[in-house]
């Protein structure tokens, strides 16, 4: 064989492999681009369920608030506004189940189970205005605080997990 010609079959076996390198890491590269951009949008997407959970979860206290403004009579209309208000708070809390780790969830199940005993003492307590059950009367005095400071763990819990680089920690 000749030289020239061994050279170039040599040159054109280097410019193949060259090639076939230079595939193989855009392919590797844009897989890793991928990923990188599923998983910003994951974490948007959670952010945004964490945000509307723990936006309507205020709006619920604070209806919850008002309604035990003038304990130990409570007026049955600020009860059944805070009912509605927690009933949009289920539904965020499906989405929160969905999109977000077992922290999460059951941080936001603490928030949820805090609200519905509070606004079960203001109905016991708006339907025994002139002798409210003594358990009722305590139960709605404290459960403002109490889940004041649920939804304050949960959200550090939140914000530490849109923090990690893989949002399945602390499952």
């Amino acid at each position: 064989m000749d030289q020239g010609i061994a050279g170039l079959a040599g040159a054109a076996i280097g410019g193949l492999i060259g090639v076939v390198g230079t595939l193989g890491a855009a392919r590797h590269t844009s897989k890793e681009l991928r990923r990188s951009q599923h998983e910003h949008w994951r974490r948007q997407v959670r952010r945004d369920a964490y945000s509307a959970f723990l936006t309507q979860a205020q709006v619920v206290i604070d209806t919850g608030n008002r309604a035990g403004e003038t304990m130990p009579r409570v007026a049955i209309e600020h009860v059944s506004a805070m009912q509605q208000e927690q009933d949009r708070l289920w539904s965020l809390r499906n989405t929160v189940l969905l999109e977000g780790p077992p922290d999460v969830v059951r941080g936001a199940d603490h928030v949820y189970e805090i609200l519905a005993d509070w606004t079960a003492a203001l109905r016991t307590l708006a339907a025994a205005p002139e002798d409210p059950p003594r358990d009722a009367r305590s139960r709605a005095a404290w459960a403002g605080a109490e889940v004041e400071d649920a939804l304050e763990s949960l959200g550090v819990t939140c914000r530490q997990l849109l923090d990690t680089a893989s949002p399945e920690v602390g499952g």
